[in-house]
């Protein structure tokens, strides 16, 4: 006889906490990852959980940026204050989903979960991303070759100069391809480069938003409508470099990199959850 699962009540947020939801679901041992166009570029690791299942105890839903393509059958929502993107939603059958973004959930280990691949990207139309259309970087690099970049929906593109990063991994900077646990860009999905601004060029930065906090030496910018996170940029009397989600190069693979994970949050002061 088939027994009833228990359940456990998880609390979800944007960074900036002004969307908060409650979930009662199964205990969240493992997340679906996809590898489609979004999803990658997102870092969006999913559990997902029946709409009746989510209550929402702050801001409303309606107040999150929706983001759909191919199909539209699914809502990629965002905050538009934050760029967290909190969740997803769509139905399965004839009933209404979320796919909750475990990477903005409280609380949870990211690092313990076990994780199921879905071969996104082999399902329907392939992703083609915009045609770069700017100018190139003014660096010098001896054996360089040109990245191109772009948020998913194409309003904002990129380009970087570079030595082959697969080849020259210490290209990316000092501190190579860089994961972290801090409380953004563990939300955000980010795998940092470092290159300096002189090997960047960006286009569309008319439809960039920008977010920081804490002490605010830096912002960070993403999609005002897909929501893609792009860049970290220093307010004042920073360094010369220029750090880059590596998730928004198009047809690029992070396969066979090695990307250094920092686990603690240090920034002073501590981020508080919702």
């Amino acid at each position: 006889m088939a027994t009833e699962q228990s359940t456990k009540t998880y609390r979800g947020n944007c960074h900036c906490g002004a969307f908060v939801y409650e979930a009662e679901i199964p205990e969240i041992k493992s997340v679906i990852t996809c590898d489609c166009s979004m999803c990658f570029k997102k870092g969006t690791r999913y559990a997902y959980a029946p709409e009746a299942s989510v209550k929402i105890v702050k801001g409303d839903e309606s107040d999150l940026v929706s983001y759909q393509f191919h199909t539209k059958s699914v809502s990629y929502k965002f905050c538009a204050h934050c760029g967290s993107p909190v969740l997803g939603k769509g139905k399965l059958g004839d009933q209404v989903m979320y796919g909750l973004n475990v990477n903005c959930i409280q609380g949870v280990d990211l690092q313990s979960l076990e994780e199921k691949f879905v071969n996104g990207a082999a399902t329907g139309e392939k992703h083609v991303p915009p045609e770069y259309s700017g100018p190139e970087p003014e660096a010098e690099i001896e054996g360089a070759k040109i990245y191109h970049g772009s948020c998913h929906c194409g309003a904002v593109g990129l380009a970087i100069k570079s030595k082959d990063l697969h080849e020259h991994p210490e290209a990316a900077g000092k501190m190579g391809f860089v994961t972290c646990d801090c409380s953004i860009c563990a939300r955000n999905g980010n795998i940092w480069m470092y290159p300096t601004k002189k090997q960047i060029v960006f286009t569309g930065r008319d439809n960039l938003s920008y977010y920081s906090f804490g002490k605010k030496a830096m912002r960070k910018s993403f999609c005002k409508t897909c929501g893609v996170n792009m860049s970290n940029e220093w307010l004042e009397n920073g360094p010369d470099i220029w750090p880059i989600n590596l998730r928004v190069l198009d047809n690029f693979s992070t396969d066979g990199l090695k990307i250094n994970h920092f686990p603690d949050d240090s920034r002073d002061p501590p981020y508080v959850n919702p």
